[in-house]
């Protein structure tokens, strides 16, 4: 039962109720940027947001459901520059707190989402 959704919905709730939220690094790579959005995901017992930015000026913002312990989390998100779009990311450890995945901006633009390690694992210049 080491990885059964229940006992991973246990673990983030109350490492919630200890620590306020649980955050994660986040970055977007975006086909044909030169840099990848930077930012935070985090989660509280009411919600899941993230916030990620580039040096350029854009950025994307968008929320998920936090109590959803599934592997595999779909999200939307908006950018400053009028698109939206979603992905799905694939997750894992112990508060689901890393992973990675694929998605698509409202323009057909292809990106690629990483979230803990895998985030840090892809440092861009």
């Amino acid at each position: 039962y080491k990885d059964s959704p229940v006992r991973i919905l246990f673990i983030l709730i109350g490492s919630v109720l200890l620590h306020g939220c649980i955050s994660t690094d986040i970055h977007v790579n975006v086909d044909n940027r030169p840099e990848p959005l930077k930012g935070m995901a985090a989660a509280t017992l009411i919600s899941g947001t993230f916030y990620a930015e580039d040096s350029k000026g854009l950025y994307c913002n968008g929320a998920y459901d936090s109590t959803d312990v599934s592997p595999r989390l779909q999200v939307r998100f908006q950018c400053s520059d009028g698109r939206s779009g979603s992905a799905s990311v694939s997750r894992y450890g112990e508060y689901l707190e890393n992973g990675s995945g694929q998605g698509q901006l409202s323009d057909g633009t292809s990106i690629n989402v990483y979230l803990g390690e895998k985030a840090n694992e892809n440092i861009a210049p």
